[in-house]
């Protein structure tokens, strides 16, 4: 766990989360780069595409954790967590849309927005598959104590050990089997 501003935060969440905003940016300016050609160079220096970038990284990453797709503990199904993703890029269409009707100077030149999109939605889906191969290498993965004898000591056990996807491994426990109070204490692999 890293602390930071007086807050503990997994290290798995935040490579996560630089890895989405390195994606939405790079997704973005790759649009801009290839709907406009050589002229984006102007696009981006001259009329504020960097910063209109950086915004749309901000909003994307917002979007993000309003759908908790940083909460890996709360994504329970593969297609929960597709579904999650695919409705980031339909949001962000639907209010650039908006944006375009209100206010186009706002936008990115050309289409660069709509393939920066197009762009976003494969990256955003292949990075999330190597996130999940990431999360189990052992830098990673996070050894706990499960402190309790009771059934929801159990429980909480019984789901780290299934769910190996969310990088939580049980270092020991105390556990009771049959009547008495037992310590399982589970080698390092």
């Amino acid at each position: 766990m890293i602390r930071l501003f007086n807050v503990y935060f997994p290290i798995r969440t935040l490579v996560l989360l630089i890895g989405d905003a390195l994606i939405v940016w790079t997704s973005f300016l790759l649009g801009v780069v290839y709907a406009l050609g050589p002229d984006s160079y102007e696009a981006l220096n001259y009329e504020g595409g960097y910063y209109k970038i950086l915004g749309l990284t901000v909003l994307v990453l917002l979007f993000s954790h309003v759908l908790d797709l940083y909460d890996t503990a709360r994504l329970n199904t593969k297609g929960e967590l597709y579904f999650r993703l695919l409705m980031v890029p339909g949001v962000m269409a639907l209010i650039l849309a908006a944006v375009a009707w209100v206010s186009p100077n706002l936008l990115l030149g050309g289409n660069s927005a709509t393939v920066g999109l197009i762009i976003l939605t494969v990256a955003l889906i292949g990075w999330r598959l190597v996130f999940t191969w990431l999360v189990q290498l052992p830098i990673l993965v996070e050894r706990v104590y499960v402190l309790g004898t009771g059934e929801r000591a159990q429980r909480v056990v019984q789901g780290l050990r299934q769910n190996p996807e969310i990088g939580v491994e049980i270092a020991s426990w105390t556990g009771k089997m049959e009547g008495t109070v037992t310590r399982e204490s589970v080698p390092r692999t």
